[in-house]
């Protein structure tokens, strides 16, 4: 749900994870987009899942400001088996609580595949905060069934350092991340922030939770830390 009338920080936190097309796109230097027609010349980019925000060309955009004209970061989409796209037990500076990987035996799930150099996979590392809310992994042995029928094999992907929210004893799915034979209850952003909201401080508004969550490092540490304590942590299903 977009809030028309909230301020903008609680704009984003409540839009994650944004606007992302259901086709391939490029993009540029001066946030410049483009339809991705036809294969991806790899050279040594490197395959890294694209699971929440990253999908959106609008956060990409925030997280490459500075693209030079000749840069490009081209985006693919297709099906992941065997895992599910799910809400993280930690807050994000900007407010949201994020995506990670967790696996699902007999969901197929719809994920972006970014084409990163590796001076925009060291950026990336810093914008999603590795060492500190996610790690950068090789899924070896995984591949994503691209739209066009092409396999990306082992893909790298943040995961998240705290494991999977847990919803009752369940990871809680990203509702705007379609998926096939999804196993868990799936929530919008607002839905998982009232649900954290519940646990964590019930006496405030969404709005509240969220500006608070904002505004104050060390209550949203204090949120993540108390998340965690429960969080469900990423294992193969056995």
């Amino acid at each position: 749900m977009r809030l028309a009338n909230a301020p903008g920080a609680i704009l984003r936190a409540l839009d994650y994870p944004y606007e992302a097309p259901d086709r391939g796109y490029r993009l540029a230097g001066g946030g410049r987009l483009a339809p991705l027609d036809g294969p991806v010349a790899v050279g040594d980019r490197r395959p890294v899942l694209a699971i929440g925000a990253n999908r959106s060309p609008d956060q990409l955009s925030r997280k490459f400001p500075l693209l030079s004209p000749d840069e490009e970061i081209p985006v693919q989409f297709g099906r992941l088996r065997g895992y599910d796209v799910v809400y993280s037990a930690h807050f994000a500076v900007y407010g949201a609580i994020p995506a990670t990987l967790h696996p699902a035996p007999g969901t197929s799930v719809r994920v972006g595949v970014m084409w990163l150099a590796e001076r925009q996979v060291a950026h990336m590392h810093r914008t999603e905060a590795v060492g500190v809310n996610y790690d950068f992994v090789r899924l070896d042995g995984v591949a994503v069934r691209l739209d066009d029928a092409d396999e990306v094999d082992s893909p790298a992907c943040y995961l998240s350092r705290r494991g999977a929210l847990n919803g009752q004893g369940q990871p809680v799915a990203l509702a705007d991340v379609a998926a096939d034979g999804r196993r868990w209850p799936a929530r919008d952003q607002r839905g998982v922030q009232s649900l954290a909201r519940d646990r964590l401080d019930p006496t405030l508004d969404i709005e509240q939770f969220v500006t608070g969550t904002l505004q104050d490092a060390g209550l949203r540490a204090m949120r993540t830390a108390r998340l965690a304590a429960d969080a469900l942590p990423f294992a193969p299903w056995l």
